[in-house]
């Protein structure tokens, strides 16, 4: 596109961006996950089994991260550019829980049966 004297235009940096080089969601992800990873550091130290602990929590670190932080190619702009692989992810969690409510009354109401009247022949 750059060829065309057009380009894609950034957001503006926000103060988060600028400091801590993530967003506040980002960041919250990270602290759930640290809580988490103690909370099973603690638990696998009291089983005497701190070597597995360890590995779950580099994996359970390793994928958050994934899902925060990388993200999808602009060129895929039909599939979510642009996007954060955990926003596509949500994205497409709600849209399956939209399409598959379905909603039923409580009270089923009965039809009302029609009277027979004389039929007119025109």
């Amino acid at each position: 596109m750059s060829r065309l004297g057009v380009s894609k235009i950034d957001k503006p940096l926000r103060d988060e961006d600028k400091w801590l080089g993530m967003t506040k969601k980002q960041l919250l992800y990270l602290i759930i996950t640290a809580v988490l990873s103690i909370n099973i550091l603690r638990i696998t130290n009291a089983m005497h089994l701190l070597i597995v602990g360890i590995i779950v929590v580099i994996l359970l670190i390793i994928f958050v991260a994934l899902l925060c932080f990388v993200k999808i190619p602009y060129k895929n702009y039909l599939t979510g550019g642009g996007l954060t692989a955990e926003q596509f992810f949500l994205r497409c969690v709600h849209r399956r829980r939209k399409c598959n409510r379905k909603v039923y009354s409580a009270v089923v109401t009965p039809q009302k049966k029609k009277k027979k009247g004389v039929r007119l022949p025109f």
